[in-house]
């Protein structure tokens, strides 16, 4: 009899103890009693001690409107304790299940509680999901996928996600493609491709003191300028890496920049492992006008002058140059193969948080130097591969892509070179060796709702900037003294 009288005070006490925590309720205004989403959004305080599990789950199926069912591995004298203020309900019950051991599904409006391998094990709860992507291709999405649920399938014709699994992961599936699926930010690249002769090269090469004074040069100061003080106490600036130029220095330090060459001693940044193909720079603006004036005399060939836009972090690519098939024979199969020359780049933006672009390019130049028994073709590659940040809007210039070519030229006098054995005295060959310089502009702007940043010159103010700049080329006298 006391036995039974002291088990009856027993649960008295723990009822009252459950009844008399502290539970407090904060529910959204414009939430609805009878939206499970809403249900499972409201807030509660809760705080015991020691309390028997499926008493608390009670309490927050109740006031989630949700059923609750416990499975056999749930004990009805486990016991734990939790302290919780202002908590999200679908939080709670999450945290009171996991502190106890166990798992639990959401199926439909109830949930069901048991342990993690009783749960895994049978397929509790399972069904079709089909999830439609506005902006995120849906190959890509569902390998981001495979680790939270490996039944996926892709429809490619609406890009669409059909997904069978259970309501817990199909949840966890939501919030991922919420957070993927955004509108991808869009990069344009103004792309320019120049072929220079080497002869103009060393003619109408940069000479940035006579250009000085024709127009102004704009100069960036390199990130590791530092200011130093000599034993004389004179204060001198110079650059760590050597290069740049100092923005109070208005001479050139008595020293003749070579024609042909862009002057380390300016803001030109040189990459390491790049000096057997050329120079690599972020130009000044008196680079252009001079690019600009070979072009309009027809001492520089224009090549491409396109925009490309392209995703970010996606590849664009523009190929200049031709397709040559050719027939490869193998035993009794005979194929035919593709060889692509000419000027390929591909270059790959990706915009960073704090706005700045990292840029890979990849230029490629090629051409047919031979046609191995009268067939194959034999080309001649030369490529680079470099990967730089840049602001939006700032030019990225390549070039000492240079190659040559020789070519054989035959002058003779009509009728008497056509004489037998005399005839060679009448003709003359000449070899001729061209030398050209290939040279990539690529300027990638940030496109905002398809339009570039404000503040961005496009290619055709730019175009008008130069002409503007070029004004001062007109006097004779300076074309002549930029020869």
């Amino acid at each position: 009899m006391k036995r039974v009288v002291i088990n009856i005070l027993i649960l008295f006490f723990v009822s009252f103890f459950i009844q008399s925590g502290t539970i407090g309720f904060a529910q959204d205004e414009n939430g609805s009693k009878e939206d499970s989403v809403d249900g499972l959004s409201q807030t509660i305080t809760l705080d015991a001690d020691d309390a028997f599990l499926p008493s608390i789950l009670t309490i927050l199926a109740q006031k989630s409107g949700y059923n609750i069912v416990t499975g056999p591995g749930v004990s009805d004298k486990q016991r734990v304790s939790i302290h919780l203020k202002d908590t999200p309900i679908s939080e709670a019950v999450n945290l009171v299940v996991r502190a106890a051991g166990l798992s639990y599904e959401v199926v439909g409006t109830s949930f069901l509680v048991g342990s993690f391998e009783t749960l895994s094990k049978e397929e509790v709860g399972l069904n079709s999901h089909v999830i439609e992507l506005q902006f995120a291709d849906a190959y890509d999405t569902r390998e981001m996928l495979e680790d939270l649920t490996q039944n996926i399938q892709v429809d490619p014709s609406g890009n669409r996600l059909i997904i069978r699994t259970s309501p817990k992961i199909i949840d966890e599936v939501r919030k991922v493609v919420r957070l993927v699926d955004q509108p991808s930010m869009q990069i344009m690249l103004d792309t320019r491709i120049i072929e220079v002769s080497g002869g103009n090269l060393e003619e109408y090469g940069i000479d940035w003191e006579r250009l000085n004074h024709i127009t102004s040069i704009w100069v960036e100061t390199p990130l590791d300028y530092v200011t130093e003080v000599d034993d004389n106490g004179t204060v001198r600036r110079r650059s760590q890496s050597g290069t740049g130029r100092d923005p109070e220095d208005q001479d050139f330090g008595g020293q003749t920049p070579e024609l042909d060459k862009l002057p380390e001693k300016y803001t030109f940044q040189q990459l390491d492992g790049f000096s057997d193909i050329g120079y690599f720079s972020r130009q000044l603006e008196a680079f252009d006008i001079t690019l600009d004036y070979m072009l309009q005399n027809n001492k520089a060939k224009l090549l491409a002058n396109t925009s490309l836009v392209t995703m970010n972090n996606r590849e664009a690519s523009l190929h200049i140059g031709e397709v040559i098939p050719f027939i490869v024979t193998s035993q009794d199969e005979v194929m035919i193969e593709r060889e692509r020359v000419g000027t390929m780049l591909k270059v790959t933006p990706k915009v960073n948080t704090d706005g700045y672009i990292t840029t890979t390019i990849e230029p490629e130049v090629s051409s047919v130097i031979e046609l191995i028994n009268g067939e194959i073709p034999r080309t001649k590659v030369r490529t680079a591969k470099t990967t730089v940040i840049v602001k939006d809007g700032q030019r990225i210039i390549i070039g000492g892509l240079i190659s040559s070519q020789e070519r054989e030229t035959m002058n003779s006098i009509p009728l008497l070179s056509r004489i037998p054995f005399i005839g060679k005295f009448f003709t003359h060959k000449d070899f001729e060796t061209r030398e050209t310089d290939l040279l990539i502009e690529i300027t990638p702007h940030i496109l905002h709702d398809g339009r570039a940043a404000k503040g961005v010159k496009s290619t055709l103010e730019r175009g008008m900037y130069y002409d503007e700049m070029r004004k001062s080329l007109d006097n004779e006298e300076e074309k002549e003294e930029l020869k």
